[in-house]
């Protein structure tokens, strides 16, 4: 696992060194320039076709169709791209695969952006991977067709670049959890939200929230995916009046505290009007005197910046993920009785 991540952060740094926007745009090290405006793409209607893709990790036959038929009985068309089935090894062993080249996983994700028919794409599987596609897929292929584009994890990367165009999109569940119908709720909260039905969230009180009152537009993912895009042509982070969302888990005190000290000396923090935390999971053996995760960045971060800090929001890497529209102006509202969230659509 360690050899893993070790050649996770490498392929990043190379990758990451060459990133860039259109053309037409600045190139690595310069800043894109950022929408002024953000667009919602249209709800969904019986009947609308929906894409599947599969950007980073592989999945297997039996779980797309079993995807499929969870898009067919919320009464959507499910449309696979080309390269969905296909793999290319990620490890020697073989025991990994990504869901195709990177030229094919690129080929994929184009063709679902651009395709005026498809009204929706569904990113499969997380993982690693989509990475890979940031420099092959251009702006213009996010603003060509406006859509919803649904997913979390390393589809954080995705995320990111349709905010860049400008086009809203939804941090919500991967096919590969609505396959497997292991969701809930959750995944009814994501056929309601496509189908024009926005959530409203009222949450619990949380030991370690600060209380106040923000407003912003809705931005994040998972940390570790946003620490890779610091400071890069993509990093969403450089909008003024924020409300951050973060998520990740599995990480260990140095990782956490290292990903969060990457997006605070980036400057980042400094956008920030409010901050929601996801499922944020440490390895205890690994949070020094810390009984959780959440305990640690209270305690050693959020507690001292003077905005309302909402812990306890259920989306993330779980048996339930709420979906949340990220471009979306919000109301953040912490006191010590619990937490609200709002949408303005």
């Amino acid at each position: 696992m360690m050899k893993h991540a070790i050649f996770h952060i490498l392929a990043c740094a190379f990758v990451l060194t060459a990133l860039s926007c259109d053309k037409d745009t600045p190139q690595a090290g310069e800043d894109c320039p950022l929408p002024e405006t953000f667009t919602a793409p249209a709800f969904l209607q019986k009947g609308d076709k929906v894409a599947v893709i599969v950007p980073s990790f592989w999945m297997n036959e039996a779980n797309v169709e079993q995807l499929c038929s969870a898009l067919e009985e919320w009464e959507l068309v499910p449309v696979l791209g080309a390269h969905v089935g296909e793999r290319e090894p990620y490890t020697k062993a073989g025991y990994a695969y990504y869901g195709g080249s990177a030229e094919a996983r690129a080929e994929d994700l184009r063709w679902a952006l651009e395709d005026k028919s498809v009204k929706a794409i569904i990113v499969a599987t997380g993982g690693y991977g989509a990475i890979h596609l940031l420099d092959m897929v251009p702006q213009a292929s996010y603003r060509a067709a406006p859509k919803w584009l649904v997913g979390f994890d390393d589809a954080t990367l995705l995320l990111s670049a349709s905010l860049l165009s400008g086009t809203m999109c939804l941090h919500g569940p991967m096919g590969a959890g609505i396959a497997v119908r292991r969701l809930g709720e959750s995944e009814q909260a994501l056929r309601r939200l496509l189908f024009g039905e926005v959530p409203e969230y009222v949450l619990k009180a949380h030991s370690c929230n600060s209380p106040g009152h923000a407003e912003g537009r809705l931005v994040g993912g998972d940390i570790f995916k946003l620490r890779v895009l610091a400071g890069t042509t993509y990093d969403i982070g450089r909008m003024d009046d924020i409300i951050l969302f973060l998520e990740g888990s599995g990480a260990s005190y140095s990782e956490l505290n290292c990903a969060f000290n990457t997006l605070m000396r980036q400057g980042r923090m400094d956008h920030v009007k409010g901050i929601i935390f996801g499922r944020v999971s440490g390895n205890s053996a690994n949070l020094n005197n810390y009984s959780s995760a959440e305990q640690m960045l209270s305690s050693e971060y959020t507690s001292k910046f003077g905005i309302p800090v909402c812990f306890g929001f259920e989306a993330g890497d779980g048996v339930v993920n709420n979906p949340l529209v990220f471009g979306a102006q919000v109301t953040l509202d912490v006191s010590a009785t619990g937490a609200s969230l709002r949408f303005q659509l």
